[in-house]
């Protein structure tokens, strides 16, 4: 790995990934998340989607050529109130390392709330936070 990628979808009023009434809410609540909706079974009951599709594309380093990935997450690979671990470390060196065991480790927000994940029987890894 020479890079590590965050992406961050903000749930506002505006969200494709939300149901109209979510979006009202939020709305009504000054562009904020409102206190109703503040946990991970109304946080996972405002969504409105089946599947997101994540489609990258790029340059390849080495000989120029055109590099595509695609992955389709389903809603049950959505795991609420988590966040993936930090996978970098300095090393001895001082350089940045990347420990790419941790590509699928997730650790509960802070604050809490995160919903149970051992309640979730299909799921294998979990591997898309919101």
């Amino acid at each position: 790995f020479k890079r590590v990628w965050i992406v961050r979808h903000i749930l506002d009023h505006n969200s494709p990934l939300l149901k109209q009434e979510a979006k009202e809410l939020v709305r009504l609540n000054g562009g904020h998340w409102p206190l109703e909706l503040n946990s991970a079974d109304a946080v996972r009951a405002s969504f409105h989607f089946d599947q997101i599709l994540v489609s990258l594309s790029g340059t390849s380093n080495v000989d120029a050529n055109n590099v595509y990935a695609q992955k389709v997450y389903d809603f049950v690979d959505v795991c609420v109130g988590y966040s993936f671990c930090n996978m970098l470390f300095r090393q001895d060196d001082g350089s940045i390392g990347v420990d790419p065991t941790l590509l699928n480790d997730v650790k509960e927000q802070i604050g809490g709330g995160g919903e149970d994940l051992n309640k979730k029987e299909d799921r294998e890894v979990p591997i898309f936070i919101l």
